[in-house]
């Protein structure tokens, strides 16, 4: 049994190694392929990033993570480590122009590695004696932090990054058109407002500008410059005695005024930018396809709900429009967001959402994305799913078969899948060295957008037999693809600007359909052309005359320069030693404080915090000495996903406390219905170790488009035959709902317990009073209901903050704690979202009134309305 014990302990060292004199990759057995290509991308990168940055990091850990469908990456500048994540965006994402996946994620995050750790003078001094919490460049704006990355991104191709794209200089040049131009407070603070990650978008486009103006040296030169101020965690809150000093050595004025400046050069050269044809909705926000069928259009647009302070909702409408009429019907609701083109075939939409899978990585804790596509029918509104796969592009072939792709596993390419809804057989019919991301179909041909590595989507034909052939192949991007009769209509951002465009099939040739503004996913209704135009509020459908210009073929691809490809690097294999050596603690803060009034004795030692590169493992420590008790100051906690998909965390608190948790979530899913169930166990020695406790948890939840149920249950025990000083059996269990009505969100919850064997006897606080009371059982009922009253959107660069929206909640809160034991707390409180620090510490304060309507007989000035105020930090860390 030892041995086996043994045996199955060396499998969880199952992190693979390569590494070079830059960089160490670290990855999962069966991921070599990926960590070669990031270990190729990060070292074409990393001279460039130097150069951007003026500084040059040490030695790097790369952790190469699979989160199933989903794109991302991520930088850690205090525990040092950039983790990349598998999955190569898809078209219809911001990160559309991407050449190469690897190659743009190792730089963005690379980026962010070489600037935040930039540090010099008295700074270095300190992060190299207390740790990488005192980094002044990690103090910084969100669009300073995102927009070096996304303007570096954009340097290793004119047809990579963001800034290459087309869709961030269209928003802004949208944005200075109409007057509404973002100050430094919203990019600051980003409100609730289109478009999420408006921080890159703001960011990126005014770095670009910055380097117009005052060149790439002076970014360097600001890195430098700031990350040299030991007080720059100051500068969150007063940007002026700090952040704002930086920018007027290097760029003769405060970012305030740099980002007027930047107003006014995009005012003049954009005040004639508009969109083409007339507006014919007004919706704004997401629109993810267009697509017609008997002379109506069909689309979805997806939004946020703020239901409550710092909490939203999605909420995805999919619509059917009469262009004549204008009138719109809602055929389908969705409390998430379609994750593919509408495609539209005998009277049925089919369309994917978002699920929960199991997937190799520890950043998500084994979970990642996937996707479950569903069919609609557009005249009784009901919504069949139909299967879960990893699928990047499907279309529907006549007999309502479906023929999808999804990605190679471990290789650059796809697969392309049919399957047959009659029967739900699903079989591989092709497999190509080229991502293949959208398909459409008619009855007689089968289109698709596809790509091969360090190219961008082009239009392809595609047969079973003979695989993809070439349509219109270009630099640029070509995607959203419609067959219209013996035509394709698609949209492409040819010299950075999206526009439609149609591609007769019978000749090949290439026509202009729009020509001003920004235009994407375009259908035609007889002489009139209809698309989705870019506004400052959103998406929204546009019409317009259809106007067919030709345009040139584009050269052939060979005659394109092809960017530079990454080129593998000499490497040496290390070991799991390797994940071992990032264990070093980042953070080493030593302290003294008085341990009493008297300041004759002291508290003194030192915090240490480490976490390995993986994020498998992460602890802290507090060590000292505590003179006035005497005894030893030790308080460890350790955090550990070693053994995923189980977390367990330990806590010591020398000589008084031990905690071990672990939690087993066997069930997660995101479609309507039973959502997770977590078993926990929780074992904890405490009263200076004199008491016992084991307490199994259960959790569990069920919900359908908004409305979510979720339920717990905690069963404390104790036994003197396990340790502890007395015998006590404990109860607790609690069930919720939080509905989404009317715009604003109901909860409800009831809690019972019963702990009548427990000392340490459970006290009970209603919200906006004062008095707690404690009881050894009862059970509590509470309601609230939060509502958006207005929107504030005023704020302040010195000092930072910023108000956003306001909510009104109306609570009511009852606890029975005995026969004639009543409690209750009924009132009304009024929040405002704020938020200082940058934006990155978001606040909600609130004042409220509350009275007790079962008042205790003995105190007349029961009925008596309490007012209370709270601040609450909503930092989720």
């Amino acid at each position: 049994m030892t041995f086996l014990f043994f045996c199955a302990l060396i499998s969880w060292f199952d992190w693979q190694v390569i590494k070079d004199k830059n960089f160490t990759v670290l990855y999962k057995p069966g991921y070599e392929w990926e960590a070669l290509q990031a270990l190729a991308a990060a070292d074409q990168c990393r001279t460039s990033v130097w150069q951007l940055t003026g500084s040059r990091p040490a030695h790097l850990p790369l952790v190469i993570e699979d989160i199933g469908t989903s794109t991302n990456g991520f930088a850690d500048p205090v525990f040092y480590s950039v983790h990349l994540f598998t999955y190569p965006p898809a078209a219809g994402s911001s990160l559309e122009s991407i050449e190469n996946w690897y190659r743009t994620v190792a730089t963005h995050e690379y980026t962010h590695i070489v600037h935040l750790t930039t540090t010099t003078g008295i700074s270095r001094c300190l992060t190299a004696v207390m740790g990488r919490l005192f980094q002044p460049n990690m103090y910084s704006p969100g669009w300073i932090i995102e927009g070096i990355t996304v303007y570096a991104e954009s340097q290793t191709s004119p047809y990579e990054g963001r800034l290459n794209d087309g869709f961030f200089e269209s928003f802004i040049s949208c944005r200075a058109s109409d007057g509404s131009f973002p100050s430094i407070i919203e990019a600051t603070n980003e409100p609730r407002a289109f478009p999420s990650g408006k921080i890159y978008l703001y960011g990126g486009t005014f770095y670009e500008y910055l380097t117009q103006q005052y060149g790439t040296d002076a970014h360097a030169r600001f890195f430098k410059t700031y990350g040299s101020y030991p007080w720059a965690p100051v500068s969150a809150f007063f940007p002026a005695l700090g952040l704002d000093i930086a920018a007027r050595r290097i760029y003769g004025r405060s970012f305030p005024a740099l980002f007027d400046q930047w107003r006014q050069y995009e005012e003049k050269r954009n005040a004639s930018w508009h969109n083409q044809g007339t507006k014919i909705t007004r919706h704004g926000w997401h629109n993810t396809s267009l697509v017609e069928n008997n002379g109506f259009l069909y689309f979805a647009y997806t939004m946020p709900l703020a239901t409550d302070a710092f909490q939203e909702v999605t909420v995805t409408k999919i619509m059917e429009l009469d262009p004549e009429t204008g009138r719109e019907r809602i055929l389908c609701t969705l409390d998430k967001a379609i994750t593919s083109p509408l495609k539209l075939h005998d009277d049925h939409l089919y369309f994917t959402t978002p699920e929960i899978r199991r997937a190799a990585n520890v950043s998500e804790r084994g979970f990642g994305m996937t996707s479950v596509l569903h069919r609609l029918d557009i005249k009784t509104g009901w919504l069949e799913t139909l299967f879960r796969e990893d699928i990047r592009g499907f279309c529907v072939l006549p007999g309502n078969a479906v023929l999808y792709s999804r990605d190679r596993p471990h290789a650059f390419g796809s697969e392309l899948w049919r399957y047959d809804k009659n029967t739900g057989h699903r079989q591989m019919v092709f497999e190509s060295d080229y991502l293949i991301n959208e398909l459409d179909a008619d009855s007689l041909r089968i289109m698709a957008t596809a790509r091969q590595n360090n190219e961008n989507w082009d239009l392809y034909l595609f047969d079973v037999e003979t695989g993809l052939s070439p349509l219109v192949t270009s630099p640029w991007s070509e995607g959203n693809i419609n067959l219209k009769d013996d035509a394709c209509v698609y949209s492409a951002n040819y010299d950075s600007r999206y526009a439609v465009h149609l591609c007769d099939l019978s000749d090949t040739a290439l026509y202009a359909l729009t020509e001003a503004g920004s235009a994407y996913a375009g259908d035609i209704i007889g002489d009139a052309l209809y698309y989705i135009g870019l506004t400052s509020d959103g998406f929204d459908i546009y019409k317009t005359p259809l106007d067919c210009r030709p345009i040139p073929p584009f050269p052939p691809r060979s005659q394109i320069t092809p960017p530079s490809q990454p080129g593998f690097p000499s490497y040496a294999r290390g070991s799991y030693l390797d994940v071992c050596a990032t264990m070093v603690p980042a953070i080493r803060i030593p302290f003294i404080f008085p341990a009493d009034t008297t300041w004759h004795s002291w508290v003194y030692g030192g915090l240490l915090a480490g976490q390995d590169a993986t994020n498998e493992n992460y602890y802290t420590l507090v060590m000292g000495y505590d003179q006035l008790a005497q005894r030893p100051v030790i308080d460890l906690l350790l955090d550990s996903y070693f053994f995923a998909p189980v977390p367990v965390s330990i806590n010591y608190r020398y000589s008084d406390e031990m905690n071990v948790r672990a939690d087993y979530p066997f069930f997660y899913r995101l479609q309507p219905g039973f959502s997770h169930l977590i078993v926990s166990c929780n074992v904890r020695a405490f009263d200076s170790l004199q008491r016992s406790e084991f307490t199994p948890i259960l959790q569990a939840g069920y919900h359908l488009p908004f409305v979510r149920i979720s339920g717990a249950a905690r069963f404390p025990l104790e036994r003197t035959t396990l340790g502890s000083d007395l015998n006590r059996t404990g109860f607790i269990a609690s069930c919720g709902a939080d509905l989404v009505i009317g715009g604003g969100s109901l909860i409800a919850t009831v809690t019972g317990f019963n702990d009548a064997q427990n000392p340490d006897t459970p006290s009970v606080k209603l919200h906006g009073l004062e008095t707690s009371h404690s009881a050894p059982h009862g059970m509590i009922i509470k309601t609230r209901y939060a509502h958006r009253l207005f929107s504030v959107r005023w704020g302040l660069w010195n000092p930072n903050i910023y108000f956003e929206d306001a909510f009104c909640t109306f609570f009511y809160e009852t606890a029975f704690l005995g026969p004639q034991d009543r409690h209750s707390s009924l009132g009304i409180e009024i929040k405002i979202e704020t938020k200082t620090g940058f934006g990155f510490i978001p606040l909600a304060p609130s004042v409220g009134v509350a009275w007790d309507p079962d008042p205790d007989p003995d105190h007349d000035d029961a009925l008596v309305p309490r007012v209370f105020m709270t601040l609450i930090s909503v930092l989720n860390l």
